[in-house]
């Protein structure tokens, strides 16, 4: 189970992964957002729960709309489906370059 301040670095670890995935993708602008947000994050004192309930996600420096989207997701499911949905592209998408030659 994901305790509180370990939220923060399970989401600073996802959104790392997002931004990675991105980029082999060839996504060239949400990378460094995901990164930007992943960052902030990262230096928190403050538990992403506490701040959510607030409604104040969108005061983390590289939180948009989006990303505070993908926080509420992994704060209440413990997943974020992007990831999922990125990951299998991916996989897709390496098979496809791998056979395609």
């Amino acid at each position: 189970m994901v305790t509180t301040l370990t939220k923060n670095k399970a989401i600073t670890k996802i959104f790392y992964e997002i931004a990675d995935l991105l980029d082999l993708l060839g996504d060239v602008s949400r990378p460094r957002a995901y990164r930007d947000a992943a960052s902030s994050i990262e230096v928190l004192s403050k538990d992403l729960e506490e701040i959510a309930a607030k409604g104040d996600l969108e005061t983390i420096p590289g939180v948009d709309k989006a990303i505070a989207r993908d926080i509420q997701e992994f704060l209440k499911t413990g997943k974020v489906g992007l990831l999922l949905d990125l990951r299998e592209q991916v996989d897709m998408h390496t098979r496809y370059n791998l056979y395609k030659s």
